[in-house]
């Protein structure tokens, strides 16, 4: 009786977890449209690897924000555009 009342319970806290999951709020980065998504990922690894020599961190990122507003993406605002890019 005691093993059911226990699976009964992880079972439940097992699907709470799953909804939450499923719930979670999506980024900026998330809603992208997937051409936009590549275009900042590969300027993120080349910013990452130094092909972009000595530019600082938020003038890329300052870049990258107005390359998107260009472009009609719905990006960040530099702040959390540098912040993305220094995230693994």
């Amino acid at each position: 009786m005691a093993k059911s009342k226990v699976s009964n319970a992880l079972a439940y806290i097992d699907a709470s977890v799953a909804n939450l999951v499923a719930a979670r709020q999506l980024t900026w980065f998330d809603r992208l449209p997937t051409d936009a998504m590549d275009t900042l990922l590969a300027a993120k690894a080349k910013f990452r690897s130094g092909e972009y020599g000595r530019t600082r961190r938020l003038t890329l990122a300052r870049i990258l924000v107005d390359y998107g507003h260009e472009h009609g993406w719905k990006v960040c605002d530099p702040k959390r555009m540098s912040e993305w890019l220094a995230k693994d």
